[in-house]
């Protein structure tokens, strides 16, 4: 058990570390940022209270993109029965019609987002990819740019230490 304790902690401090990833503290609110779906629906991703949200922006042109899009899509269906979760790939291209093709032909569930306005500095600032998780309070708990895995035990810790708060 305190094993278990001692991995909690050296998780929490690894995405205290992650949030002021370049002496930047990102472990602040994001602020408002609107996406559509492949429907037309909006959302703002800051007003998700009461979930963690993982945004990942990407472009269907961009290789190191598709390259862990699988993984993505292994970690939205590893948490799909959790509803507190919510899996947003934004392609920043806004080619939405292409994304969903293209994930059809990959067999890949995940859905297909699109900004409809500014994107906030604190989330991307110009590198493809990048992911950011939001706490449940909307908060910026962890920032990567460049090429990740998300469907592996460390990430799912993470994740689930999110989804308990």
């Amino acid at each position: 058990m305190r094993a278990a304790g001692a991995l909690c902690a050296g998780i929490l401090l690894t995405l205290h570390a992650a949030a002021q990833e370049g002496g930047k503290d990102r472990s602040k609110p994001a602020r408002p940022f609107t996406v559509a779906d492949a429907e037309g629906s909006s959302a703002d991703v800051a007003q998700m209270r009461g979930k963690v949200v993982f945004i990942n922006f990407w472009s269907l042109t961009c290789v190191p993109c598709k390259a862990e899009m699988p993984g993505i899509n292994n970690m939205r269906l590893h948490y799909m029965a959790d509803t507190g979760l919510v899996v947003m790939p934004v392609d920043l291209d806004r080619n939405i019609k292409d994304d969903t093709a293209y994930m059809r032909k990959k067999g890949m569930t995940l859905p297909v987002y699109v900004a409809t306005g500014v994107v906030p500095q604190e989330l991307f600032q110009g590198e493809l990819p990048t992911t950011v998780v939001l706490d449940k309070q909307g908060n910026i708990v962890f920032h990567k740019e460049g090429r990740d895995a998300y469907d592996v035990p460390s990430f799912y810790h993470l994740i689930d230490s999110l989804l308990q708060q």
